[in-house]
């Protein structure tokens, strides 16, 4: 079997894997709780954060792996978020030498994926990222949608049916709550919230699809309202060298 990249929108998973290994293999340092928080009541302050916020910025990597009876394929995107209230934003993600960049403001949305392509106008910041979450595997939509609910459309975090709480844990010493949840198709998901914060950290998941299973790992550096130079929200579309005819996009 050929595998395929599947378009996932979902968010999380709940089942305790660690990406690249078989189940059990992860330890999760669990940590003594520091409030009687329900789920709901996390997930609410969450998105509130991130609807309340003046400005956002993240770093992270996306780790999706195929697994089927032909064996195990892994594949990995970093992306970068910035975002200024109330309508600057700027995404990035590589795989490799692949890259698909989106920039907006009040005025223009534009999106470059390739020299050949160079810049394109955009009818919508909605539009856009939705045409990057399959280069993305996701990451173009999810803090997205929880930043600007009333431009991103599609499936929130909000959204996630029969969350519970799990134990709280350390992600990389960041102490963390741990909700458990699936969405309408009843995947099931995990989303580490940063304690404190309310800033997603991890979100995991998995699909199950006729001859292949996809399990995603997310992670995120978030920063909530970090000053932010004019510059982050520039386009900063590469230059790329075809023969001897240099072709570039310049920011606008």
């Amino acid at each position: 079997m050929k595998f395929t990249r599947a378009i996932v929108f979902g968010l999380c998973f709940g089942a305790i894997l660690t990406m690249g290994c078989e189940p059990g293999e992860e330890k999760i340092s669990e940590i003594a709780p520091t409030d009687l928080l329900l789920a709901e009541e996390i997930m609410g302050r969450t998105i509130a954060t991130y609807e309340e916020c003046a400005t956002y910025r993240d770093t992270g990597t996306v780790t999706r792996t195929f697994r089927a009876e032909e064996g195990t394929q892994r594949e990995t995107q970093t992306f970068t978020t910035a975002f200024e209230r109330p309508y600057r934003f700027r995404f990035e993600c590589r795989e490799d030498e692949k890259r698909y960049i989106i920039a907006a403001d009040a005025a223009a949305v534009r999106a470059w994926w390739g020299v050949q392509e160079g810049i394109q106008p955009m009818s919508s910041l909605d539009e856009a990222i939705a045409l990057a979450v399959g280069p993305s595997n996701g990451a173009s939509h999810t803090i997205p949608r929880l930043l600007m609910p009333g431009r991103v459309r599609g499936r929130s975090l909000e959204e996630l049916g029969n969350i519970e709480r799990l134990t709280d844990a350390l992600l990389e010493d960041v102490p963390c709550y741990r909700l458990r949840g699936s969405d309408n198709s009843g995947a099931p998901y995990v989303v580490w919230i940063e304690r404190g914060s309310f800033l997603v950290r991890c979100i995991d998941e998995e699909h199950a699809f006729s001859d292949f299973t996809t399990t995603d790992r997310t992670t995120y550096a978030p920063e909530l309202n970090p000053e932010l130079p004019e510059n982050v929200f520039q386009l900063k579309a590469p230059v790329v060298e075809t023969g001897k005819k240099k072709m570039t996009a310049q920011a606008f």
